[in-house]
């Protein structure tokens, strides 16, 4: 009987027995001990009448045996086996029968079986149709053979079923049914078995209602000729229980199956197969229902069953660690769900001599686990490989290729590579819809998958589109009461959700919730509930129903404890993680930080460091640190995040994006603004890669950016940004969407900056005006606008309106917060502002205190928030002239600023250069100088070498060394100063115009007159190339300045020039007894003095002292004193030293210098700038 005969020991035999009688004896009793699982038994009372054949010679029992013995191997699942066995039978039949003998048939119908065991579909029907040949021509001389063709179309059908071509296998199944009929009447057991087959195809199509139709007529024609108490009355209610079970009518199905089980144990007895497989089918419908340990018990009891009967290796018993590894996977024990899974396919493995189609649904369900836990690479792995085996022996266009692809196609999803996934499921769903046509659920569910990658593509109106679709297949073929349609429903309010439209989502998840509460059985858990809670209370959560969204997740929570399972579950750390976002939400961090925790834990436990579920704590957290103001905690965290993303995204993936996007922003938030411009605008290329040109996410980017622009002083390109994000707002949204007040009241704050009230006022009311529309007047958002708005009149100087404004705000915070809490400590802080704008110091400085007491309490006496209290307090105390005070004030600051952020950034620059103004004006100007260079070196480290408040730096410390006449110092101070002035493009600028004025006077203090000079001719050229009529003061003044430093060069000629284009601009532009004629006659009369010009000198001299004293009497006396000296060049000029003017400097050299730059590096502080909604 080929390589799987055994040798039969001769004591076993009975040659009592003779011949041809003795051969079907023993095929009977191996049939029995067959029927009886009891495959070695069988085998060898097999091997036994095939030894009995062949000493007859008698080839047709040899191939009988050989036939029989492929049987066994068939139900053994030794499909190659049963192949040569039945090969093996088909030959001796050819050695012995013509070839269109009707003996043959049945050679060709095994082979075709076992073929279509296999999955090569295609060679079964080869074999089936030329057994239906044979009988077609055997039929016009034998009757009989009908009977033989009826099995045979059914063998036929049953190929078309697994083909997915279920209308030629209904077709076949009819051909069947009516040969049946005509044989043996309407009511007989063949007929009914067709039913059921018919059954099982409407089970494919989705067709439920007609398969309990069909299945329901097998019911009756087995009643009607066996009674109640049969098996085959038993197998009816288990093949209505699978429909039942199909439709979510779990109640109906457990009654079904309840009756099936009652029967076979009254006939079977308790330890049977049938009773087994019915104990099985039980525990599928309790895990469906939440009943686990219910489940696990039956199937314990099946699992025994099969192994005392058949033993360990048979494929009931690969099933029953199927389905407990299914119930472990719902459990969240992944690990010990892929043991089981491995189990089942080492069992098939033994059985089988290669891939079979049986081992799909296995390798199907370890490559779900695996994908569970985040193992994209092994879960890819597995599919492919059986994508591969399966495509040996499967048609590519099989019902089976398409479930790997849609397998495949789940994966593509969690990796988020939505491209790949999309066309995936497209694959399979073209492969569906060719075998099964579009009013199939199995087609439903493709549109249902296509639908979400939709969804997560931001594609919300296609996917929207094919969940309606996807709903009207599966209202249509299985009603409003069905659990895929609550599954339908559930996945349209999630793109409701996303337009924001929260009444219709709600009510679509109202409707699944109550068609899940509906099915849910008595005592069981439907975890589905369980998700709808969740959901309902996401929206609750985005309408600001806090409370309600907590109550929710709790009714979730609660039906997750009731599983009676270890706590280290996936749903349950998600839960956590949505219940932290709440406590978010509300401010209440620690508790938002402790569920977030308990997330963390279960998904460690879980799925190790490396899954996505972590990065996205991780990211929850960082924006509590960001709320906190704890940036470099948030930093941490982001970072963190991205870091898993890594490496299991694409680097294009949106999620990747979104790390981008926080990251930025912390960076923003720290002061590293071109750090911040760099990954922001990576985040953008990414959302504009994959987003297209109008998103939500793309204007959230542009927004972002606009802050940042804004905060490095790049205004326009700070507009353009918020401007291109507004508009994509008004796209999405419309004009009243309260996203729009974000927008509206950033671009407010760029005109605040640009000093444009006017405009900052207009979009800080629109924000105002939507806020209102949306909330009315008792809302934080709405006190957020009113505080703002303040902020702009502080600048206006309209100081009792602001205060008005942060009242109005202070008094909708404290009805709605605990006084104790940092928004009100901010309204505070800018209240007080206004008062010390007011000069009110004592009652700014109160209130000031009071603000920080309040974030003392609420923070702690290291938080980074502080900062702004301490540098305002700072700032009253020096107003008061209190400088110790001050002093202490911006040490606690820059303390604080040190410990978060280190030393090397512009808030700490600024706390310096506040440190050094005061020093400045209490004379320590060693100490000061010192300030001012930390300030000055922090800024250059931040590659801010040309930042505006480096000039304040510079001017100060300038101003200092003049008082210690260090005029060497002074002019390096002012070279620095020019060069950022050069680099700041202010080359004609009249800053520029008065430090080459203040050079030229320190060189000339100095004695450096070539260096004067050339200082005091650049200044010259500036002025005369802004104003270029030539007639203008300033420019007199130059020629003023140019010419008495050439003549302490002796130049006289050169100077009298200087002079007299001097005094003709000033004449062009003065009154004729303006007295400030006076220095320039002087000056001209002191040059011509020195050239031995008395005559000229005297004249000049005489206009002088007449403009000087009014009267010409006073011109003699001047004029006999220069007589009377005019050998003594140096007495003279001694004498008259106070009537030549020195050069002038500019007036921004004042000894009072270091106040006002104290005052601009204080307001750069912003603490009346309170950002809103800019947080990730």
């Amino acid at each position: 009987m080929g390589k799987d005969s055994k040798k039969v020991d001769s004591e076993v035999i009975d040659y009592s027995l003779q011949g041809s009688t003795a051969c079907d004896r023993y095929i009977y009793i191996s049939q029995t001990h067959c029927k009886q699982y009891k495959f070695e038994e069988a085998l060898k009372y097999c091997e036994i009448s095939y030894q009995i054949a062949s000493k007859l010679g008698d080839k047709i029992k040899i191939a009988d045996c050989c036939d029989h013995r492929g049987h066994i191997n068939r139900m053994m699942g030794k499909y190659q086996l049963a192949m040569e066995n039945y090969q093996q039978s088909f030959q001796l039949h050819q050695s012995v029968h013509e070839e269109d003998n009707v003996a043959i048939t049945h050679c060709y119908n095994n082979i075709g079986s076992i073929c279509c065991l296999q999955g090569r579909y295609h060679d079964a029907l080869v074999n089936h149709e030329k057994a239906l040949e044979i009988q077609s021509q055997a039929l016009q001389d034998q009757s009989e053979c009908s009977f033989d063709m009826a099995k045979t179309y059914r063998a036929i059908g049953l190929v078309y079923y697994h083909q997915g071509k279920n209308q030629d296998a209904i077709l076949m199944h009819q051909q069947s049914s009516a040969i049946f009929s005509r044989l043996f009447g309407e009511e007989n057991l063949y007929l009914a078995s067709s039913y059921h087959n018919i059954g099982l195809i409407n089970q494919l199509q989705g067709k439920l209602d007609d398969a309990l139709s069909t299945q329901q007529k097998a019911l009756n024609i087995d009643l009607s000729i066996t009674g109640q108490r049969s098996l085959l009355v038993a197998d009816s209610y288990h093949h209505i229980a699978t429909t039942y079970q199909l439709q979510g009518k779990y109640e109906q199905a457990e009654i079904m199956i309840q009756k099936s089980l009652n029967i076979q144990q009254e006939i079977l007895g308790h330890q049977s197969l049938d009773v087994a497989q019915s104990h099985h089918i039980l525990a599928d419908i309790y895990i469906h229902g939440g009943r686990y340990d219910e489940a696990l018990a039956l199937i314990d009891q099946s699992l025994n069953t099969y192994r005392v009967i058949i033993g360990e290796t048979c494929y009931a018993v690969a099933q029953c660690y199927n389905s407990i590894g299914w119930l472990k996977y719902l459990q969240g024990h992944y690990d010990q769900a892929i043991e089981l899974y491995q189990k089942c396919i080492q069992i098939l493995d033994k059985m089988t001599d290669g891939p079979c189609i049986h081992n799909l649904q296995f390798y199907n369900n370890m490559a779900l686990v695996y994908r569970s836990q985040g193992k994209y690479d092994e879960a890819f792995k597995i599919l492919q490989q059986q994508l591969d085996d399966q495509l040996k022996f499967l048609d590519k266009n099989s019902i089976h290729v398409a479930a790997i692809n849609n397998n495949i196609a789940l994966i593509y999803q969690a990796q988020g590579q939505y491209s790949k996934a999309l066309s995936t499921h497209r694959r399979s769903l073209k492969i569906k819809l060719k075998l099964l046509g579009n009013d199939n659920l199995l087609v439903a569910a493709s549109y249902n998958n296509i639908g979400l990658i939709y969804y997560l593509q931001c594609k919300h109106m296609d996917a929207l589109s094919i969940f309606r679709d996807c709903l009207k297949i599966r209202l249509k073929l299985l009603g409003e009461d069905s659990l895929d349609v609550a599954d339908t429903y559930y996945n349209m309010a999630l793109v409701y959700r996303i337009f924001a439209k929260y009444d219709e989502a709600m009510d679509k998840l109202q409707k699944a919730l109550a068609i899940r509460q509906k099915r849910q059985t008595e005592g069981g858990i439907d975890l589905v509930v369980a998700i709808i809670y969740s959901a309902i209370a996401l929206i609750h959560y985005l309408q600001d129903n806090y409370n309600q969204a907590l109550e929710y997740y709790q009714k979730s929570m609660d039906i997750q404890d009731n599983r009676k399972i270890d706590i280290n579950q996936l749903d349950v750390a998600g839960l956590y993680n949505n219940m932290g976002l709440v406590y978010y939400k509300q401010k209440q961090y620690d508790d938002a930080l402790s569920m977030y925790q308990k997330s963390i834990d279960i998904y460690l436990q879980s799925l190790g460091s490396n899954n996505l579920h972590l990065a996205s704590i991780y990211n929850n957290i960082g924006l509590i640190h960001s709320a906190k103001l704890q940036h470099d905690e948030a930093l941490d965290q982001y970072q963190e995040s991205l870091k898993v993303r890594e490496q299991i995204l694409d680097e294009d993936h949106l999620d990747i994006a979104q790390c981008y996007y926080n990251i930025g922003l912390s960076y923003y938030s720290l002061g590293r603004l071109n750090r911040a411009i760099t990954i922001l605008q990576k985040c953008l290329k990414i959302r504009q890669n994959r987003l297209g040109n109008c998103h939500q996410q793309l204007s959230e980017s542009y927004h972002s950016l606009g802050l940042v622009y804004r905060s490095l002083g790049q205004y326009d390109e700070a507009i353009q940004s918020l401007e291109k994000g507004l508009n994509m707002q008004l796209k999405l949204k419309g004009k009243n969407d309260i996203s729009l007040a974000t927008f509206y009241n950033n671009l407010a704050l760029v005109y605040r900056l640009q000093e444009d009230y006017h405009h900052c006022l207009t979009m800080h009311r629109q924000s105002l005006n939507i806020k209102l529309e949306k909330y009315n007047e008792n809302h934080l958002d709405v006190a957020d606008s009113y505080n703002n708005i303040g902020v702009v009149y502080l600048y206006q100087e309209t100081y009792d309106l602001a205060i008005s404004m942060f009242e109005k705000c202070l008094r909708i915070q404290l009805q709605l917060l605990e006084e104790i809490n940092i928004e009100v400590a901010t309204t505070y802080n800018n209240l007080a502002t206004a008062y010390q704008l007011q000069n009110k110091y004592e009652i700014a400085l109160l209130t000031y205190q009071k603000s920080l007491k309040i974030r003392l309490e609420v923070v702690g006496n290291n938080s980074a928030i502080l900062l702004q209290s301490y540098n305002n307090i700072a700032y009253v105390y020096n107003q008061q002239g209190q400088y110790s005070q001050a002093v202490e004030m911006y040490q606690q600051a820059l303390s604080i600023q040190i410990h978060h952020y280190g030393e090397n950034n512009t808030n700490c620059a600024e706390l310096y250069f506040n440190l050094a103004s005061i020093y400045q004006v209490q004379k320590c100007y060693d100490d000061a100088l010192s300030m001012y260079d930390k300030s000055i070196q922090i800024r250059l480290h931040c590659a801010a070498e040309n930042d505006s408040a480096l000039l304040d730096a510079y001017l100060n410390i300038i101003s200092i060394y003049q008082i210690q006449h260090q005029y060497h110092q002074a002019v390096v101070a002012y070279q620095k100063y020019s060069k950022i002035l050069s680099n700041l493009s202010r080359k004609n600028h009249a800053d520029v115009i008065d430090c080459h004025d203040n050079i030229g006077w320190l060189c000339y203090r100095m004695g450096k007159y070539d260096d004067a000079l050339l200082n005091y001719k650049l200044a010259l050229e500036i002025r005369q190339s802004i104003l270029s009529d030539g007639n203008h003061l300033e420019i007199a003044q130059s020629y003023n300045n140019i010419g008495l430093v050439y003549r302490l060069q002796g130049q006289y000629e050169d100077a009298l020039t200087m002079h007299h284009q001097c005094l003709k601009i000033q004449l062009k532009l003065l009154d004729k007894d303006d007295t400030n004629l006076v220095q320039s006659y002087d000056n001209l009369g002191a040059i011509y003095e020195l050239q031995n010009n008395h005559e000229s000198a005297k004249t000049m001299y005489d206009k002088s002292v007449k403009l000087r004293n009014g009267r010409l009497d006073n011109c003699q006396t001047k004029t006999n004193a220069i007589s009377k000296e005019k050998d003594s060049v140096l007495d003279f000029n001694t004498k008259l030293n106070l009537n030549i003017s020195e050069p002038t400097t500019s007036p921004s050299i004042t000894i009072d210098r270091p106040s006002p730059a104290h005052h601009k590096s204080f307001n750069k502080h912003r603490h009346t700038n309170k950002i809103i909604n800019s947080k990730s």
